[in-house]
């Protein structure tokens, strides 16, 4: 069975608001990727590289804001973490790892938000595709799909397991890379971050700095 996050259906859509996206902010932004959640809320997520320099937190929060207004309650949008490692001062990206896991503790009790979308369902079925394909076991969890745009690099799925193995798979004809992550309960907070970080109308990546100074 093809996956949903993989879909034509989905992948034209994307790459549709990536050039409405290109054109109405005037290059300021380019996709560089979606993501889908199959087991953690199953929202999709657009990526995008930011194409100017000299940007100020303040500015890649109302980027970032920006790009959720214009796409509507449909998709998730963030900026790509390396562009917060170049604001004045800048943000201590390579901090991320322990940032999440403060973060996480916080955040423990919050309920994960769950998408009502038009994708939600099919996202959901793909999380059962791959537990049944990779034969994962009940404290193993398909994390993330990252499927890039505009590049040759194949899809990208990755599990939370101490016993998968990093490779590749064939999906009805497709190619995908499979990578394994050790378990943490840092990847959970991110979702539950985000409907934080719109509510205070920060870029998600400044939002997690700012609750774990």
């Amino acid at each position: 069975m093809p996956l949903y996050s993989t879909s034509q259906k989905l992948c034209k859509q994307v790459e549709k608001i990536g050039q409405s996206i290109w054109l109405a902010f005037h290059g300021q932004v380019r996709l560089i990727e979606y993501i889908t959640l199959p087991e953690t809320g199953q929202h999709v997520i657009l990526r995008f590289e930011v194409l100017r320099e000299g940007l100020s937190l303040d500015d890649l929060d109302h980027l970032e804001n920006e790009l959720c207004a214009f796409v509507g309650d449909g998709f998730w949008c963030v900026l790509t973490g390396s562009v917060f490692a170049q604001t004045q001062p800048p943000l201590l990206v390579s901090e991320l790892p322990l940032r999440l896991e403060r973060l996480a503790q916080a955040m423990l009790r919050e309920p994960m938000p769950l998408a009502s979308t038009e994708h939600a369902l099919h996202i959901r079925n793909d999380a059962q595709v791959l537990r049944s394909l990779l034969e994962l076991g009940e404290s193993e969890w398909v994390w993330e799909i990252e499927v890039p745009i505009g590049h040759a690099e194949h899809p990208l799925i990755r599990v939370v397991s101490e016993r998968v193995k990093n490779g590749t798979i064939h999906i009805e004809g497709q190619l995908f890379e499979v990578e394994s992550m050790m378990p943490s309960d840092s990847y959970l907070c991110l979702v539950k971050a985000y409907p934080y970080a719109r509510l205070s109308h920060k870029a998600l990546m400044h939002y997690v700095f700012e609750c774990t100074e």
